[in-house]
């Protein structure tokens, strides 16, 4: 790389700053406090937004300097996370970050080394690490070091190139722009930044004359496909050198890689097997409990909506009210709720006598006393299975978020035992059904949560928000969470959940986070 010792940089205009996350702005002060030598490589058109944390952050590091990298890294608060097999690539590294001001999870890859290629495979590392930092700018608007204008467009130019796959051809010949509004935006940019003899003399180094020219035509023009094949024709010797794979091996491997993708995108919502990244110190499993109204079931769609984008994050209901329930209990449900609609309907109807409505009431409280002990042995049988699939996901390095979680100290309600006065029933067969329908609270008991939050909501903020909810039965369910106590290393957090509902995520994420 003699070649770049000759080249003139332009100097960096001093601009006004530009706004990021403080967890970004740590890391980056611990790099330059550190001498760490990096840039953030690609993508570099929309790097305010990385800084935000609205897309990742793309970092190349000297190897040299991992383990000092590392500590700075975990002082900065960033957590790293193992991609799963078919998503993994030599010298790439998941790291996240919790901003505490914003509740915002950012995104690092971090390279220690320049993998490229086609998607699901990445076969390609091109040795250029040390003359990419050795020539890298830094953007002092930002504060970060980026990769050079002119380096970054044969990079960009080169990733389009080895990414081409056969369907991409197809969809080419039938009208679809290989180069769409992502690519034509980073090409726009790159184009205004970089200077034609500085380009043509990297691009000759790095790739030769024969390939230089076919840059320079479409810095010209405007890239299209048939110059990235003709691009990547021009570097077929030269890349043959840069392989991971074999064309064969590579070919196959990309397939299996894609047919995987694909297999666990159909059935993620069911399978414990992890889809994108897990934790390597082992999965948690985190549980909110709550009264009607304290927002419970919200914050845990929530917390998956914002974990699962990056993370393995499963969500899972143990109650028995509106949430998901087996097909063995769904006629019970569907019986239920239309004998308790009658009922409201035949109390709201004014031209309806009160004896009728009072039968009606009354019929709905027989049948319900008549069907709770099956209702019971369903809901018991629907735990034990949850509880399973939480324990097998949780061991997997998954995150597991509960709505609710089964407790054996409150017994009738709160998600525990309904039979238990069957206990010490003169009947064998109801004491061994109690004794069965209270295995798996049991169970839940001995293996608890890894981190229970507990909201607390008073009865005013719960009829607010949930106005059908009894104030009685609220205010009975928020004393047994009180109770409820578990034992070390269960981690228990109390939360107010009167404030607002962003206030609460943003603890609720914070507690999270220091879970994991």
């Amino acid at each position: 790389m003699e070649f770049a010792k000759n080249l003139t940089l332009e100097a960096p205009v001093t601009e006004e700053a530009a706004p990021s996350l403080s967890a970004v702005e740590g890391l980056l002060r611990h790099l330059h406090q550190e001498n760490v030598e990096y840039c953030h490589w690609k993508s570099n058109e929309h790097l305010q937004a990385a800084l935000l944390g609205i897309t990742d952050l793309d970092m190349l590091v000297d190897r040299h300097q991992s383990l000092k990298l590392s500590r700075m890294l975990a002082e900065a608060g960033f957590k790293r996370f193992a991609a799963v097999p078919h998503r993994s690539y030599p010298g790439v590294e998941d790291y996240l970050a919790l901003d505490r001001d914003t509740g915002t999870l950012i995104h690092l890859h971090l390279h220690h080394e320049l993998t490229v290629g086609e998607k699901n495979l990445k076969g390609y590392r091109i040795p250029w690490e040390r003359f990419v930092l050795s020539t890298r700018c830094y953007a002092p608007r930002e504060g970060i070091y980026v990769t050079q204008a002119e380096i970054e467009m044969v990079l960009l130019f080169l990733r389009s190139a080895l990414r081409i796959r056969s369907r991409d051809r197809l969809m080419a010949w039938l009208g679809r722009p290989y180069f769409r509004k992502a690519l034509m935006n980073e090409y726009a940019w790159l184009k205004r930044k970089i200077q034609a003899d500085a380009l043509h003399e990297i691009s000759a180094g790095l790739l030769g004359i024969r390939a230089t020219r076919v840059v320079e035509d479409m810095i010209a023009g405007e890239p299209s496909l048939p110059q990235l094949v003709l691009l990547r024709r021009t570097t077929r010797k030269l890349m043959e050198s840069y392989r991971t794979f074999g064309a064969v091996g590579a070919r196959l491997r990309r397939w299996l890689r894609e047919i995987q993708v694909l297999r666990l995108q159909v059935v993620r919502r069911r399978t414990q097997a992890p889809v994108t990244r897990t934790l390597p110190s082992g999965g948690v499993t985190i549980a909110l409990l709550g009264a009607d109204g304290s927002g419970k079931s919200t914050l845990v769609r929530e917390l998956v909506k914002w974990l699962s984008r990056k993370v393995d994050a499963r969500s899972l209901y143990y109650g028995s009210g509106d949430g998901p329930s087996s097909l063995l209990r769904l006629p019970l449900k569907w019986a239920y709720d239309r004998l308790v609609n009658d009922s409201r309907r035949h109390q709201a109807a004014p031209s309806t006598p009160n004896r009728e409505g009072a039968s009606t009431e009354s019929t709905v409280r027989r049948m319900a006393k008549r069907l709770r002990p099956i209702w019971a042995l369903l809901i018991a049988y629907e735990k034990r299975r949850k509880l399973r699939w939480a324990v097998r996901a949780r061991n997997r390095g998954m995150l597991v978020i509960c709505d609710r979680y089964p407790q054996n100290q409150v017994m009738g309600y709160n998600d525990g035992p309904l039979l238990s006065s069957w206990l010490t029933h003169r009947s064998r067969l109801l004491r061994v059904l109690a004794r069965w329908e209270r295995a798996p609270y049991q169970w839940a008991d001995t293996h608890p949560p890894d981190i229970v939050v507990k909201l607390h909501v008073t009865p005013d903020a719960a009829r607010q928000r949930k106005p059908e909810a009894r104030p009685g039965q609220t205010q009975k369910k928020a004393n047994a969470i009180r109770r409820i106590e578990y034992s070390p290393p269960t981690r228990t957090v109390d939360i107010d959940a009167d404030d607002s509902f962003s206030q609460v995520l943003l603890q609720v994420k914070r507690c999270v986070w220091d879970a994991i």
